[in-house]
């Protein structure tokens, strides 16, 4: 499908959305128009470069503050070695 035909096809949807489902893609154009998104959370919230650099920040301090890590290898491990339910 072309862009001006799937542009077509997105106006139609648009069109006959409902008050509430209209408001939610407000929300997301306005969400776009405002912030780029940088990442994802890991519950696949999509976090702006400020909001990212801020979670960033957070790990950091806390592994400053003496917070466990694990090397890639502990990881590999654990995921290998747990049994199935």
């Amino acid at each position: 499908m072309n862009v001006e035909a799937k542009k077509n096809e997105l106006i139609q949807w648009i069109l006959n959305l409902s008050e509430e489902a209209l408001i939610k893609v407000d929300e997301i154009k306005e969400r776009a128009l405002t912030e780029e998104i940088a990442a994802y959370s890991t519950k696949g919230e999509p976090l702006s470069q400020e909001q990212y650099a801020n979670h960033i920040k957070g790990i950091r301090d806390r592994v400053e503050e003496g917070a466990s890590t694990y090397t890639t290898k502990q990881v590999k491990d654990f995921v290998l070695n747990q049994t199935k339910s």
